[in-house]
């Protein structure tokens, strides 16, 4: 009848305390992060569609 077990409630908690040790230095992170020119974005942007483009063929193909 009761779903939840002991290590769910376990990995819950741990998870809840990692996030509040790491949200000090994410927020540093974000704060001083580099901005990001143009070409940086289409280089990122190119593999995505590359990849995009491949898992349609792949949808395609069944």
């Amino acid at each position: 009848m009761n779903d939840i077990s002991w290590f769910q409630i376990i990995g819950a908690i741990l998870m809840a305390g990692f996030l509040i040790l790491i949200w000090p230095a994410a927020k540093e992170w974000v704060k001083n992060s580099p901005e990001g020119s143009t070409s940086d974005w289409l280089s990122a942007l190119i593999p995505l569609v590359l990849v995009g483009v491949f898992v349609a063929l792949l949808i395609a193909a069944v």
